[in-house]
């Protein structure tokens, strides 16, 4: 692999990935015509055109130099935080919500950034409203009917900016999907009783609490 970090390699214009794949590709069949006459003379096993497979093996420091490379121009995910006080809903606005199509989901989201634990709430979520304008109706619900446990949106007098996010199959980081607070259920393919993850962030960023 060294071999492709030389000016020659370069110059004959072999940094082009198709042209290093289509490189190895005819380096392979080559190699393991080669392989296959070289075995047939010399030995008197029936398998040749088995053995001569294990060429394959020479192509995954190529493949993992490839992978790796792609894998390091990967650019790191910015998640917008959605803030509560963009409340544009309004009563008239969810009175003309279809409540027959309401689904139901499970909201885990800590009401204090101290506390150690999610509290767990089960919902209904319209399919057709967007994530962020549900979000700020649970919390005005939640903060009216608990408003000795009301679930704190500031920090220190600044408003503090939320992440949504579900687990798609396992609770993995490898399979979080977050959620666009700007669109709705459909858009976010929310399931019904699904899990919804809510999280504390600062605005713009994704550091969360």
């Amino acid at each position: 692999m060294l071999f492709q970090n030389t000016k020659f390699y370069k110059s004959i214009g072999l940094d082009n990935k198709f042209h290093t794949l289509f490189f190895a590709f005819i380096v392979m069949v080559l190699s393991a015509w080669l392989y296959y006459l070289i075995f047939e003379k010399i030995s008197n096993l029936p398998y040749a055109l088995w053995a001569m497979l294990s060429i394959i093996w020479f192509v995954l420091p190529l493949l993992y130099t490839m992978s790796l490379g792609y894998f390091l121009n990967i650019s790191k995910p910015f998640y917008k935080a959605w803030n509560v006080s963009d409340n544009g809903a309004t009563d008239m606005y969810w009175d003309n919500v279809d409540v027959f199509k309401l689904i139901q989901v499970t909201v885990k989201i800590k009401r204090n950034p101290d506390d150690k634990n999610y509290s767990s709430f089960s919902v209904k979520l319209p399919m057709e409203v967007s994530v962020g304008m549900w979000f700020n109706r649970f919390i005005e619900d939640q903060n009216f009917r608990f408003p000795d446990r009301m679930i704190d949106t500031y920090l220190d007098g600044e408003p503090i900016g939320w992440i949504f996010y579900t687990n798609k199959w396992f609770n993995f980081p490898l399979f979080t999907k977050v959620l666009d607070a700007e669109k709705d259920g459909k858009f976010n393919r929310i399931r019904n009783k699904q899990t919804i993850y809510i999280r504390r962030t600062a605005l713009n960023t994704i550091d969360d609490e």
